[in-house]
């Protein structure tokens, strides 16, 4: 019986979706894991999952360097519910409930390309800019390959309903148009973690400055 769903794009830009029950989830890029990352930002035992028979989901920080955070919050220990963000460092993890949308598998060249001018790709047919963005599982798509259910556009992998992406103002970099896909609670955990990296950067100087003292 699986609890949560944890959802993450891996480094080549695969998505994936783990589905979890009760126990102990021990995740980190290490072998020994359970869950098994292999992300430069993650430790190699970073944090646990435990969850509970009834359904309580307990995440730990197993004092890892990059840090653990929820929702843009540094955590050692906090309980976790479906629709929050777990961010490893600067690696993201969306917690979805179990009767969310069904675990999707792409094939490795399903993933989407930056074009020329400075949109993204369709997952499916490179030379087209995806128009749809599904809020269930994050996948692009283009005008051939999303149906529509009256006037919602649905997503080809999950069947869930996709939304308009809006790339005005195409003058863009790459860069700012990956990064204007970003939800805004993502772009707020890795500013968080960012200033975590500050502090923790100016708690050794000052260390340092005061052992030469």
């Amino acid at each position: 019986m699986s609890v949560i769903q944890l959802c993450y794009h891996t480094w080549d830009d695969r998505r994936c979706t783990v589905s979890l029950g009760p126990g102990v989830h021990r995740i980190g890029s290490g072998s020994a894991n359970e869950l098994v990352i292999d992300d430069l930002s993650v430790a190699s035992h970073h944090c646990t999952l435990s969850i509970g028979q009834d359904g309580k989901v307990l995440l730990q920080d197993s004092q890892s360097s990059n840090g653990t955070f929820l929702d843009g919050e540094a955590i050692d220990q906090a309980q976790v519910t479906p629709g929050q963000t777990l961010s490893l460092g600067s690696f993201m993890i969306k917690i979805t409930g179990s009767d969310s949308a069904p675990p999707v598998t792409l094939e490795p060249d399903r993933v989407s390309h930056p074009l020329p001018d400075g949109s993204y790709s369709c997952l499916r047919h490179h030379q087209d800019r995806a128009l749809y963005e599904c809020s269930a599982c994050s996948g692009l798509s283009c005008q051939r390959c999303t149906p529509s259910s009256g006037e919602a556009p649905i997503c080809p992998d999950c069947g869930q309903t996709c939304s308009l992406i809006d790339w005005s103002g195409l003058s863009m970099t790459h860069q700012e148009a990956l990064t204007g896909m970003i939800p805004e609670r993502v772009n707020q955990a890795w500013a968080s973690w960012q200033r975590w990296r500050e502090s923790r950067k100016a708690s050794g100087e000052s260390g340092e400055r005061e052992a030469k003292d």
